[in-house]
């Protein structure tokens, strides 16, 4: 009996516990995901336009712009690959990226908000596209 209402319980408490799981995710999903972000960009973003990420690398960007986006001076999860890639056009370091950011063409930086480093006063005239959640992007022209 006792094991039998054991099983109960814990089958019980864990659908109770997934319910109110599913029930608040969503209303996080604004503050973690790209989403709004690529929305936004995407009647802007012209093909030779450049979008990076600055020192994290934010899994739901690509995936809603379909396309691969450049990320500065982070690996992270990701440094696994970049011993089996080239992955150097797109996983630049900082000094790579001022020099494309300084360049002639269009660049869209994302800029997590909640970032643990101040970012550098070089950015702080730059033009505010849009920003959602946790995030701002930013853009050189």
């Amino acid at each position: 009996g006792r094991r039998r209402l054991s099983l109960a319980a814990l089958v019980v408490g864990n659908a109770l516990l997934f319910t109110i799981l599913a029930a608040v995710a969503p209303r996080f999903d604004p503050y973690r995901s790209t989403k709004s972000i690529a929305v936004a960009l995407r009647p802007q973003l012209q093909p030779g336009d450049e979008v990076a990420s600055y020192h994290f690398y934010p899994h739901t960007l690509p995936y809603y712009l379909a396309r691969r986006i450049t990320v500065v001076s982070f690996t992270g999860e990701l440094a696994f690959g970049t011993h089996h890639d080239d992955t150097s056009a797109w996983m630049i370091d900082d000094d790579e990226f001022w020099r494309r950011w300084n360049g002639p063409g269009t660049m869209y930086l994302l800029v997590d908000t909640h970032h643990r480093k101040p970012l550098p006063p070089q950015l702080a005239g730059a033009r505010v596209v849009t920003a959602a959640g946790l995030f701002r992007l930013l853009a050189n022209r």
